[in-house]
């Protein structure tokens, strides 16, 4: 559920940014930027989760999956406002 919701609250985020700078995004473009911001932050979360041996993949999938999720929440913000700051010009 914690998932869903900062799916959702990085879609929000996505959504207000860009329409705050006054360029609207297409629903192809704004699905897009919201699925990889979030799979790529979580792809990187997990790399670092594994690197500190944190990741119990095999041990416990369920708390590897909650952890990096917890990981990936902050970090998908900190992507999307950072990628927001080079858009401008």
């Amino acid at each position: 559920m914690f998932a869903v919701v900062s799916i959702l609250l990085l879609a929000t985020v996505i959504y207000v940014i860009h329409r705050h700078e006054g360029h609207p995004l297409s629903h192809k473009t704004f699905i897009l930027r919201v699925v990889g911001t979030y799979a790529a932050t979580f792809a990187i979360s997990a790399l670092l989760l594994l690197g500190l041996d944190r990741l119990e993949l095999f041990q416990e999938p369920l708390v590897a999956l909650k952890r990096t999720i917890l990981i990936a929440f902050p970090a998908s913000f900190a992507a999307t406002f950072v990628d927001s700051f080079t858009n401008r010009s």
